[in-house]
């Protein structure tokens, strides 16, 4: 039962899209209208820079 929950709580964590959030919380901008278009870890980065 424990094995189940943390591999649901795994999946739904890693369902969010962090890259968006940080984009939109701290710089104000849609991240899918710049670079690739790709809301991924590499495409926020080179948008976001280091925040």
């Amino acid at each position: 039962m424990k094995i189940a929950l943390i591999i649901i709580s795994c999946y739904l964590l890693g369902s969010i899209p962090f890259g968006y959030i940080v984009g939109k919380l701290f710089k104000k901008i849609d991240i899918r209208e710049f670079g690739s278009g790709n809301i991924g870890t590499a495409n926020a980065f080179r948008i976001l820079g280091p925040t």
